[in-house]
């Protein structure tokens, strides 16, 4: 199953949340106007007398319907700032770039290769200090918003295999957009579970009333409800994530490779007393989202998660239960023996920081200018890497990450740093348009700016271009750190320097677009979804536009190879007889802007095969450039649709 099927599911699960929302508040209801006719004593008077009060009981039915939509709204309202307002309520405490933790150090390097790799922007990070159980979870409403959480149990417990499988597991949950609906359902479900609220309070702030005995009972009626309410939201719960984390589990498997990683993970926590539960009052809100159970449930079917035994012999299906048992003694034995030895002052050895240039083992970036690929092999390559990713794109990851030079890589994790930083990658090459853009920036921002844009414009002239945008995405984090007004003004300065020179390089084209859409998201996570319900023949001009441009950009000397490689990648969304005509743009960003906004109101249906295509017009002369890769990178961040490495790919089909 790919990213889009997995959308696709994604929206049929929204359609059973909504039917289920629906029973269980028409459920409440009528259990509120039982309360309250049990409370009056109207159910004693005999039906007539309970139908001569029915403007009473209406009036009932909608404070109460009332009462659950203005809840609802409250909460997804007080839900809008997205993933880190979910990792702050569970007590996450972000994890800081200059952190000296070594645990949090490998944390951060464990998502950051994992973003890489899965062509997502990299998350914000938070660890639950309080939490001694292996758990954790992914919030947000899309990629761009997303933030990964994990508890300080997890971190004491887990090698880096078993880390590294569950946050795959969860970055699963992030390409996937299993995130956006389960903080919806966190703001739906609130509102059935605030009427067991409100009886609490009745239950205990009517004791000095006249009547508090008509008091108490309702409240005890309504904290009954309450509990009705819990069992809807369990069930509704269940219903949309068992069957996830079974294909998170795969997924995870899938992306590192490693299935003793993620089931090492499992069995300790049926290993461990502390398990996978959470302290905090508001797991029941996040329970859905977790990896593994953060609740104890005496009814199974109002279990969240698949039992451990069945996700760990699903990966393991040779796995027998009485290796938990030896897994606890020798826990125990490894816990005691620890406690004996004097305290370890060792640094995990994947903590080191960055080198400089790129690393001998990773060699030139593959597919980028370098030999022809079977267009075939390529494309279906590209779009298998849609669903995961495999473990040597893993590992190469890895190896870009490492290839970052320290002043740009330490200035992509520091909230101060990040905006000269990013205005560093657009100064001009030549001395005089570099002058310009000093002057100019020197009226725009703090004289501290300044000096770190200075100390870091060497560093960003020389980065390899293939490194480029993947900076860009690590310092996403970064970048949620500041304020909204820095963020609305640093767009107009990206726009200023990306034009005094009077043209306009693809680079800055998608740099532009890119942090456009990135700072839009942060600003608003809500507006961020992955796919409308617009058919294609509803956007074939901004089709024709589109695969022109990157035809076009494949081959600048060659108008004939421009419309063959046009040719291919349309045939993936219209068939010979209705195929439209190559368009050549006269200015192809006007072009390309007008555009991608339509088309990122496509079904997603029609983005798969829309991606497809322009894969296939990219590969057609078997030769992927960084500009290539540089505007299919921009198109899949406009669209909200994850990007295959097409470097990656491009070295997979030369070796087939």
């Amino acid at each position: 199953m790919n990213f889009f099927e997995h959308q696709e599911r994604a929206r049929r699960k929204t359609a059973l949340l909504v039917v289920l929302f629906v029973l269980a508040v028409a459920a409440i209801i009528v259990g509120v106007n039982l309360a309250v006719g049990l409370s009056m004593g109207l159910l004693d008077t005999g039906w007539e007398a309970l139908h001569r009060q029915t403007g009473l009981l209406v009036m009932i039915s909608l404070g109460t319907l009332a009462l659950i939509g203005g809840a609802t709204a409250f909460r997804v309202a007080s839900l809008s700032s997205g993933g880190s307002a979910v990792a702050m309520a569970m007590d996450g405490i972000p994890v800081m770039p200059d952190t000296g933790d070594p645990q949090l150090r490998q944390l951060r390097n464990v998502v950051e290769e994992i973003a890489l790799a899965a062509g997502v922007p990299t998350p914000q990070i938070f660890v639950m200090e309080k939490e001694a159980g292996i758990n954790a979870f992914a919030a947000g409403y899309a990629p761009t918003d997303a933030v990964v959480a994990v508890t300080r149990g997890l971190l004491d417990h887990l090698t880096r295999d078993e880390l590294q499988g569950v946050i795959a597991h969860e970055f699963s949950h992030i390409v996937n957009g299993d995130i956006r609906l389960n903080i919806r359902l966190m703001g739906v479900l609130f509102g059935i579970l605030v009427i067991g609220v409100l009886g609490r309070l009745l239950l205990y702030g009517g004791r000095g009333s006249r009547n508090r005995g008509g008091i108490a009972l309702l409240g005890v009626a309504l904290f009954i409800l309450g509990y009705i309410g819990v069992f809807f939201g369990r069930l509704i719960k269940s219903a949309v994530s068992r069957q996830r984390e079974y294909l998170a589990d795969a997924a995870a498997v899938q992306f590192t490779r490693q299935p003793t990683g993620i089931a090492g993970a499992l069995k300790k926590i049926a290993a461990l007393s502390s398990g996978s539960r959470l302290q905090t009052a508001e797991s029941e809100e996040v329970s859905h989202m977790l990896f593994a159970n953060g609740l104890r449930s005496l009814i199974g079917l109002l279990a969240t998660h698949p039992p451990l035994v069945d996700r760990i012999r699903a990966i393991e299906p040779g796995f027998r239960p009485e290796e938990i048992d030896h897994l606890r003694k020798k826990l125990a034995w490894q816990k005691g023996k620890m406690a004996a030895a004097p305290k370890a002052t060792a640094t995990p050895a994947d903590t080191s920081s960055p080198s400089h240039g790129l690393p001998g083992g990773l060699g030139p970036i593959p597919g980028l200018g370098g030999g022809p690929i079977p267009q075939a092999v390529l494309t279906q390559a590209v779009m298998a890497d849609l669903d995961q990713p495999d473990a040597a794109r893993l590992a190469q990851a890895a190896a870009l990450r490492d290839a970052m030079p320290q002043a740009l890589y330490d200035a992509a994790h520091d909230s101060e740093a990040v905006v000269p930083l990013l205005l560093s990658l657009l100064l001009g090459d030549d001395a005089d348009m570099h002058h310009k853009h000093l002057e100019y920036l020197g009226g725009q921002i703090s004289t501290m700016a300044m000096v770190r844009l200075e100390a870091l414009a060497l560093a960003a002239r020389e980065l390899d271009p293939a490194l480029r945008l993947q900076l860009m995405d690590l310092a996403l984090p970064a970048l949620r750190r500041r304020t909204p007004e820095s963020l609305k003004a640093l767009l107009p300065l990206v726009a200023t320097l990306i034009k005094m020179d009077g043209r306009v390089t693809v680079f800055e084209y998608a740099m532009g677009r890119l942090l456009a859409i990135h700072v839009t998201d942060i600003l608003n996570p809500r507006r961020a979804r992955p796919g409308g319900r617009v058919r294609l023949k509803e956007r074939t001009d901004a089709v024709v536009d589109l695969f022109s441009v990157l035809a076009m950009h494949g081959h600048d000397d060659d108008e004939d190879a421009a419309h063959a490689a046009f040719a291919t990648g349309i045939a993936a969304l219209y068939s010979p007889q209705h195929a439209p005509a190559y368009r050549p743009p006269h200015n192809w960003i006007n072009t390309l802007d007008a555009a991608l906004g339509p088309l990122d109101a496509l079904a997603l249906p029609v983005k798969q095969d829309l991606i497809q295509g322009l894969v296939a017009t990219i590969a057609h002369d078997g030769v992927v450039t960084v500009e290539e890769a540089e505007l299919l990178r921009a198109v899949c961040g406009c669209l909200h649709v994850p990007l295959p490495r097409i470097g990656r790919q491009a070295q997979v089909g030369s070796q087939a």
